[in-house]
Protein backbone atom coordinates (compact mmCIF):
# COMPACT_ATOMS: atom_id res chain seq x y z
CA UNK A 1 0.00 0.00 0.00
CA UNK A 2 2.91 2.10 1.09
CA UNK A 3 4.39 1.64 -2.31
CA UNK A 4 1.94 2.45 -3.84
CA UNK A 5 1.18 5.96 -2.51
CA UNK A 6 4.65 6.78 -3.09
CA UNK A 7 4.70 5.54 -6.91
CA UNK A 8 1.17 7.67 -7.01
CA UNK A 9 3.12 10.77 -5.62
CA UNK A 10 6.04 10.61 -7.57
CA UNK A 11 4.06 9.80 -10.62
CA UNK A 12 1.92 13.13 -10.03
CA UNK A 13 5.52 14.76 -9.43
CA UNK A 14 6.45 13.75 -12.95
CA UNK A 15 3.25 14.91 -14.77
CA UNK A 16 2.93 18.08 -12.78
CA UNK A 17 6.41 19.14 -14.22
CA UNK A 18 6.34 17.72 -17.53
CA UNK A 19 3.27 19.87 -18.36
CA UNK A 20 2.32 23.46 -17.39
CA UNK A 21 0.21 23.27 -14.68
CA UNK A 22 0.13 26.76 -13.64
CA UNK A 23 -1.42 27.46 -16.75
CA UNK A 24 1.45 29.87 -18.28
CA UNK A 25 1.97 29.68 -21.61
CA UNK A 26 4.46 31.57 -24.17
CA UNK A 27 7.37 31.17 -21.68
CA UNK A 28 10.19 30.62 -24.58
CA UNK A 29 9.76 34.02 -25.74
CA UNK A 30 13.22 35.94 -27.06
CA UNK A 31 12.69 38.70 -25.72
CA UNK A 32 12.35 39.56 -21.82
CA UNK A 33 12.30 43.33 -21.60
CA UNK A 34 11.24 45.60 -24.84
CA UNK A 35 11.83 49.49 -25.40
CA UNK A 36 9.45 51.96 -26.30
CA UNK A 37 11.66 53.15 -29.38
CA UNK A 38 15.12 53.85 -30.94
CA UNK A 39 15.89 56.64 -33.98
CA UNK A 40 15.44 54.52 -37.43
CA UNK A 41 19.09 55.72 -38.63
CA UNK A 42 20.40 53.59 -35.72
CA UNK A 43 18.73 50.53 -37.31
CA UNK A 44 20.12 47.88 -39.96
CA UNK A 45 17.90 45.47 -39.89
CA UNK A 46 14.15 44.29 -38.07
CA UNK A 47 13.05 40.79 -37.50
CA UNK A 48 9.28 40.61 -36.86
CA UNK A 49 8.41 37.42 -35.35
CA UNK A 50 4.56 36.47 -35.06
CA UNK A 51 3.40 34.98 -32.27
CA UNK A 52 3.33 31.09 -31.82
CA UNK A 53 3.19 28.01 -29.57
CA UNK A 54 5.91 28.75 -27.65
CA UNK A 55 5.83 32.82 -27.32
CA UNK A 56 2.28 34.76 -27.08
CA UNK A 57 3.83 38.04 -27.86
CA UNK A 58 4.20 39.26 -31.17
CA UNK A 59 7.93 40.39 -30.78
CA UNK A 60 10.38 42.70 -32.67
CA UNK A 61 13.73 42.63 -32.78
CA UNK A 62 16.15 45.19 -34.06
CA UNK A 63 19.67 45.01 -35.15
CA UNK A 64 21.59 48.09 -34.57
CA UNK A 65 24.55 49.51 -36.46
CA UNK A 66 26.80 48.09 -33.87
CA UNK A 67 26.00 44.84 -33.73
CA UNK A 68 23.65 44.82 -30.59
CA UNK A 69 20.37 43.60 -30.96
CA UNK A 70 17.33 45.30 -29.28
CA UNK A 71 13.83 43.85 -28.43
CA UNK A 72 11.18 47.08 -28.92
CA UNK A 73 7.25 46.21 -27.93
CA UNK A 74 5.27 46.50 -31.11
CA UNK A 75 2.47 48.18 -29.41
CA UNK A 76 4.37 51.70 -28.86
CA UNK A 77 3.14 54.76 -31.46
CA UNK A 78 7.10 55.41 -31.46
CA UNK A 79 8.12 51.79 -32.22
CA UNK A 80 4.93 51.86 -34.97
CA UNK A 81 6.37 54.83 -36.83
CA UNK A 82 10.06 53.70 -36.89
CA UNK A 83 8.47 50.75 -38.43
CA UNK A 84 6.95 52.53 -41.22
CA UNK A 85 9.64 54.41 -42.09
CA UNK A 86 11.97 51.75 -42.28
CA UNK A 87 9.30 50.47 -44.78
CA UNK A 88 9.16 53.32 -46.40
CA UNK A 89 13.34 53.46 -46.48
CA UNK A 90 13.09 49.84 -48.24
CA UNK A 91 10.51 50.38 -50.25
CA UNK A 92 12.39 53.56 -52.22
CA UNK A 93 15.58 51.14 -52.80
CA UNK A 94 15.29 49.75 -56.51
CA UNK A 95 14.61 46.40 -56.33
CA UNK A 96 17.59 44.30 -58.51
CA UNK A 97 16.46 42.68 -61.06
CA UNK A 98 18.08 38.65 -62.32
Amino acid sequence: MVCRVILLALLTVCIASAVDVSGHSGSRCLCRTVKEGLPVRRITKVEIIPRSSSCDNIEIIATLKNGIQVCLNPEAPRVQKALGRLMERNSSKPNPTI
